[in-house]
């Protein structure tokens, strides 16, 4: 039946250039990796294009998995981590994401334990630079260490697909302004490490009082399974001195100095 399908495509629209066909093994995790033949050119994928799409009610409700407890955001709001990631392929193709939606291993999407249903991240493999930006529209990773889980398409323009993980960054966009949400340049002033992301984002909450009007990022990172939040950059090292005081002062914590690139 393919075939006749095919050669009906082909009397309809003419020759054309022969799509790629990727054959890799992969390095992945279970009996989950890459189909043995790849037909699409994965390369001619282009990057999810952040809209505003209202929130999936039901996939941002709290939750458990893994005996783990997570509350998501519901809200697009500055956020910034670091960890790594990881990609899921034919095991899952086909089937069903949080927001009732069909994964497509062949589409700029990803799962993320806590980010707002359906939002956008832009992605950034720490090692090599590359970046994407791909549509969340399902939960997880939920293996130590993992903060993000991505399609094959993205793990692939990421350079990911052989290692099986890598160290990325994750950005929240808000698709109304479609900037950046946050930075990673400077000196940051760390304000605390949590095991829990929630503890750490009751932190940056109530941190973001004291510098409503500062002008400072606040972001958090996840580094070494710690969610450490950070606030700068900072070049001005008497400025950098006197936030900490103040920090110190108001909340009763030791703070210290990253480089964060």
């Amino acid at each position: 039946m393919k075939f006749f399908i095919s050669i009906f495509f082909i009397l309809l629209f003419g020759c054309q250039s022969p799509t790629p066909v990727y054959k890799n093994d992969g390095k992945y995790y279970e009996d989950d990796g890459p189909h043995k033949e790849i037909t699409v050119d994965l390369d001619s994928v282009e990057n999810a294009i952040p809209i505003d799409e209202p929130l999936n009610k039901n996939a941002n409700k709290p939750y458990k998995a893994l005996d783990n407890e997570y509350t998501p955001l519901t809200q697009i709001q500055p956020f910034y981590e670091e960890g790594y990631a990881s990609w899921y392929g034919k095991k899952y193709h086909g089937r069903k994401t949080s927001i009732g939606e069909v994964y497509d291993m062949y589409k700029m999407s990803g799962a993320h334990p806590t980010l707002p249903l359906p939002s956008y991240v832009k992605v950034k493999n720490l090692v090599n630079n590359k970046e994407v930006i791909v549509r969340l529209n399902d939960r997880g990773p939920f293996l130590r260490g993992r903060i993000i889980d991505l399609s094959y398409v993205a793990a692939h323009k990421l350079e990911i697909i052989d290692k099986g993980s890598e160290k990325v960054s994750v950005e929240l966009i808000d698709p109304n302004n479609n900037q950046k949400t946050s930075s990673s340049n400077g000196k940051f002033i760390q304000a605390g490490a949590f095991k829990l992301f929630n503890n750490a984002n009751l932190m940056k909450d109530k941190i973001s009082n004291l510098l409503s009007s500062e002008g400072y990022l606040l972001k958090i990172v996840n580094e070494a399974g710690l969610y450490r939040v950070l606030i700068g950059p900072l070049t001005d090292d008497e400025k950098l001195n006197e936030l900490m005081e103040q920090i110190n002062k108001e909340y009763k914590i030791t703070v210290i100095v990253k480089e964060h690139e």
